[in-house]
């Protein structure tokens, strides 16, 4: 796997510690103190790791943005079948606040980020929903695989894309999450820059949150079927 040099971690622009957005889930918001402005989250799992679970911090966040009043850009989803995933909102958000402040760049309308039309349409949705979100702030989710595939074509053009979606992010202070593999080979440079690294594990049939920055105990995720939008997290003795 391709190993960073010299990189030179992000000043956040946003180093109130006030200045942080709620997950939505009180006992994640009780142990790390909501999400800081401009900060890039970056959530890490085993090749083995079952997504629908990675997904539940992804769904958690969205529906919290969306409940304050914010937008949030996934470019893109994991998971293909968007409208799937968009109607597990539909009992919770009407239709207008779902098609003004949840869209998704599909990797179909171009290439990877780096000055290339999908980049364009990348920046030109955030103004979009910029005008629509409380404060102007967008959650952006961005998933390793889109970046894996960017790294394969280019390393070059991986760098400087990341570069690009970090630096716009943390300027306007926009939280920006990416899920990536453990064994990515992008995921060395990837935690270089994160201010909050989550690792999740699959330990005997259930999901284990660990943070390594900042540094927490275990935490169990458990699922409710009647709102699989907000998992319940319980620490590991």
């Amino acid at each position: 796997p391709w190993e960073p040099s010299g990189t030179q971690k992000l000043r956040p622009v946003y180093s109130n510690k006030d200045s942080a957005f709620a997950t939505g889930n009180p006992k994640l918001d009780q142990f790390y103190g909501g999400i800081p402005r401009g900060s890039l989250v970056v959530v890490e799992m085993s090749e083995s790791f079952p997504y629908e679970a990675a997904r539940g911090l992804t769904l958690n966040l969205t529906y919290a943005f969306l409940k304050e009043g914010r937008s949030v850009l996934w470019a893109p989803h994991m998971d293909r079948h968007f409208s799937a995933v968009r109607g597990m909102f539909q009992s919770f958000f009407d239709e207008q606040t779902l098609k003004g402040r949840l869209r998704v760049v599909d990797t179909a309308e171009g290439p990877a980020p780096g000055g290339t039309p999908f980049f364009m349409r990348y920046m030109s949705l955030l103004d979009e929903l910029r005008g629509t979100s409380k404060d102007r702030c967008v959650l952006q989710i961005v998933s390793g695989s889109f970046l894996e595939r960017l790294y394969a074509e280019s390393p070059s053009e991986f760098i400087r894309g990341f570069e690009d979606l970090t630096t716009q992010a943390n300027t306007r202070g926009d939280p920006l999450l990416v899920s990536v593999r453990r064994n990515s080979p992008i995921s060395a440079h990837v935690r270089s820059f994160a201010d909050i690294y989550l690792a999740l594990h699959f330990l005997y049939g259930s999901v284990v949150l660990r943070s390594e920055r900042p540094y927490y105990e275990l935490l169990a995720m458990n699922y409710d079927a009647r709102n699989p939008l907000i998992p319940k997290i319980t620490p590991l003795v």
